[in-house]
């Protein structure tokens, strides 16, 4: 299953609706850049990451979690489309037209003792990962790559979700 997905749909594939977004946000900020004098939003839209530049506007967070109440229910092809469409009526725009740059997968597995248990026992991986231990509870593998970094995440789904 797939979890989290960035988009980003240009401006010119927007139509009337680019300047109507920031008032859909919730927590929007507006900054302005010093060198430029570009005038960016950054806001949310249920649990999604929206920022809008001059040249389109970026969405990031989990689709599961903004169709469905949290992200514990993983979401099909038809889901999917249904989730792309209310994303659509929310923003005001078509999202069919969005390019997707970002694509987080996942996959829940059915343990008999609490996830820290296993934590200890996962080692490290083969080069180019390494291992990081940001939090408890939480284990990551990660590649240093800047132009397609991949990250391995291993944490307890039923413990997010409440």
């Amino acid at each position: 299953m797939y979890d989290k997905v960035n988009f980003w749909v240009d401006r010119s594939d927007m139509a009337g609706g680019f300047s109507a977004i920031p008032n859909l946000l919730t927590r929007a900020k507006e900054q302005t850049d010093r060198d430029t004098g570009e005038i960016r939003v950054f806001g949310c839209l249920d649990g999604l990451k929206v920022s809008i530049y001059y040249g389109g506007v970026s969405i990031k967070g989990s689709l599961s979690k903004f169709f469905y109440p949290d992200t514990v229910y993983p979401l099909d092809r038809h889901t999917t489309k249904q989730a792309i469409v209310k994303l659509s009526d929310a923003l005001q725009c078509d999202m069919t037209k969005a390019n997707v740059t970002g694509l987080e997968f996942g996959t829940v597995l059915l343990l008999s003792h609490p996830v820290s248990e296993y934590l200890g026992y996962l080692g490290t991986m083969p080069y180019p990962f390494k291992r990081y231990h940001f939090e408890p509870g939480t284990l990551y593998y990660r590649t240093g790559s800047k132009e397609q970094p991949v990250t391995y995440a291993f944490y307890d789904k039923i413990l997010e979700a409440k």
